[in-house]
Order: structure tokens, then C-alpha cells, then sequence
């Protein structure tokens, strides 16, 4: 049904919506790209990955629901239905809980007349829209990206006002009880040519990664990260980001430890649906890579990328990655596998780069 050790490690995921019946996987282990027809996501489109549930619409129904992806009976908890509302202008949403929770939350940013709107699967009926104060609904609109941490949600806003991007922090609680508390914070310094703009949760700390993507080509040229100190809600540059690797696709990002990833710590890998295939960013010696050519289909631009993280963690194998180049100027990444549970020797697997 699903690749080989796709519980085991990121995925990068696409499904195409109802007159598609192939989904693409790719592997950023070895480049290579999977095909599946997974009958469940038929006709379905990706609206978000939290962990080991996918959040799935019917484009021709408006019909969605949360899909179980480990369980071997299939396991669905099913939401309001999206009649009335586009996909094409709906953004990114944050899942408070677990699915199956009494207390989980489904909140939707959309990209469209300041569109918020949430719902509790298991305790409502139908989908509820926020009222925003008129100082952050005029002159201004979401990008549709949003993220949670800590019982709050931060959603990036374009405002024509200062002609620029800043945060909006939502108190999720205040939602439910119709006397929403908003706070506003600054984008940090950018970089020249800044046009592409990830909030990343990490942990309990909350990243921004802003990249300069080349118009023609589509490939970042410059990048800088800041982690947001929640103190005083400033943000400082960093050179690190703690051994994690982000996995960032411009609509739902994600980190994850570089030892449970099984590669090198402190980069960040970047899809975009545009862009010619997975970029690779390695902070320790500012390098920039395309390491997995792609060659997507033509899509809507709602046909989103998703990066499916692992459910499970990695038992199979440890990674190290050297690095060495060739006269060629080709760089050769070797992979040093450990399989732990059969105690076997090191083994490298040569992969080309470029």
C-alpha cells in the first residue's frame, strides 16, 4: 500500500485531487520517486499531515475527514463538510489535539477576506467563523500559512498598511469563547530579495526561515533563520537550529531531530511545487544544493506538498553522511548504514548530487 518504510521516515507527498488516481512519494534518501494507487485517497486531496493522521477533502464532494495512516482497519473521523468554500483560496490549519480527542480543534486560515474559521469534530455540527477586530481585517490578508504551539496559533498576514508581512498571535482558547485575543508581532530583518517566508515549530520554539528564490530559475539564493524569543516576542538571527532538520514545502512545515531523521543535523530541505526539485540547506559550511531532481505534473497550485513525517522511530538503521568532491566539481554524499538489529558492518552507499 504505502512505500517501504514510510513509517520509518520524511516523505515528501502529493495527491492530486479527483481526476488523478496516482499519488507521488518521494524518497529524500535516495531520490527516487514512488507512484501508489492507494485507493483511500482516491479523488481526495491533502489538506494537512499531524502525525499519524492525514487530513483529507473530496474536491468534487467538499467531504473531509481525518484518515489514519498506521492502523491496519481503515480509521476515519469525519468533520463538517467545505460546501461554499474554495480550495483554491484555503490555507494551511492547526489540529489542536488528537483526532479522536474530545477536546481536538480543526482551525482553517484561509487566504481570502481574513477567512478564520474552526470547528471540534467530535462536539459540532458545522463550522464556525471568527470575527476579526477591523484594524487587522481591513487593508490586509493571510498568506493561509499558520502554526501552533503552546495553545496559541501564529498566522502570517500581509498588511497594505505598513506594506509589509507580520504574525498574528491568536489565543486558541479565546476562539471558543467568541472574545478572540489577538497580539501582533514584526517580521524580523529580512534579506534582499526576500519572497518566500516558513514559521517552523520546533520543539517548544518557533523558527522563521525567510529565503530569497530566484524568479527565474526558482532556487533559493540566500537565506537567513530567527528563533522567536516568547519573553519579549523579538526575534534573534541564529546560526544553528539545535540539531534538528526542518522539512519546509511553504505551506505545512516540520522539524524533526537530526538522529530520528537519519541525516546530517542543521539543514533544512525545501520543496516548492514551482521550483525544479528538493533544495537542500546546510547551515555548518552555507551551502546551498539541489539534491533531488523532480519532475511533478503540471498541477493547481492547491495541489499541495506535504512532508510525511515518520510515525515510528527508525530501529532499521542509523545514517552518517561524509562528503567528497570530485575533480568534476560532482559532489558525492556516502551513506554509512548501520542496520542495528542484525549487527552487519558498515556499508557505503555512494549517492550523486548534482
Amino acid at each position: 500500500m504505502f512505500p517501504l518504510n514510510f513509517r520509518y521516515q520524511p516523505w515528501l507527498m502529493q495527491l492530486h485531487g479527483r481526476k488523478k488516481h496516482k499519488q507521488n512519494f518521494m524518497n529524500p534518501y535516495n531520490d527516487c520517486i514512488e507512484q501508489k494507487k492507494i485507493r483511500q485517497f482516491k479523488g481526495k486531496l491533502c489538506l494537512g499531515c499531524f502525525g499519524e493522521w492525514l487530513l483529507l477533502a473530496d474536491e468534487s464532494t467538499k467531504e473531509i475527514y481525518f484518515l489514519h495512516l498506521t492502523l491496519k482497519v481503515n480509521h476515519t473521523v469525519r468533520l463538517p463538510s467545505l460546501l461554499g468554500r474554495s480550495f483554491e483560496h484555503l490555507g494551511c490549519c492547526v489540529v489542536s489535539d488528537s483526532p479522536t480527542s474530545l477536546e481536538c480543534m480543526v482551525t482553517f486560515v484561509g487566504t481570502r477576506n481574513n477567512d478564520i474559521f474552526y470547528c471540534r469534530p467530535n462536539m459540532d455540527a458545522k463550522w464556525i467563523n471568527v470575527s476579526l477586530p477591523i484594524d487587522l481585517e481591513q487593508n490586509s490578508y493571510f498568506t493561509g500559512q499558520v502554526i501552533r504551539c503552546k495553545g496559541k496559533m501564529y498566522a502570517l498576514q500581509y498588511s497594505h498598511i505598513i506594506d509589509a508581512l507580520q504574525i498574528i498571535v491568536i489565543n486558541e482558547s479565546s476562539l471558543l469563547m467568541d472574545d478572540s485575543t489577538w497580539t501582533i508581532i514584526n517580521m524580523p530583518q529580512t534579506i534582499d530579495d526576500c519572497n518566500w517566508h516558513c514559521l517552523v515549530v520546533s520543539g517548544d520554539d518557533i523558527f522563521i526561515v525567510l529565503v530569497s528564490i530566484s524568479p527565474y530559475l526558482g532556487n533559493p539564493t540566500n537565506y537567513t533563520i530567527h528563533l522567536l524569543e516568547t519573553s519579549d516576542l523579538s526575534w534573534k538571527p541564529v546560526k544553528n537550529i539545535g540539531g534538528f532538520v526542518f522539512f519546509l514545502s511553504g505551506i505545512q512545515n516540520a522539524a524533526l531531530p537530526a538522529s530520528l531523521a537519519g541525516l546530517q543535523h542543521d539543514c533544512i530541505f525545501i520543496a516548492r511545487v514551482k521550483s525544479e526539485g528538493i533544495y537542500r540547506i546546510c547551515m555548518q559550511d552555507q551551502t546551498i544544493s539541489l539534491t533531488s531532481p523532480l519532475n511533478w505534473p503540471k498541477l493547481k497550485i492547491w495541489h499541495k506538498l506535504f512532508w510525511v513525517m515518520p510515525t515510528r522511530p527508525r530501529k532499521h538503521r542509523s545514517l552518517n553522511l561524509s562528503y567528497c568532491t570530485g575533480t568534476n566539481k560532482v559532489v558525492v554524499v556516502v551513506l554509512h548504514c548501520r542496520y542495528q538489529n542484525h549487527g552487519s558492518k558498515n556499508r557505503p552507499i555512494p549517492i550523486r548530487i548534482g
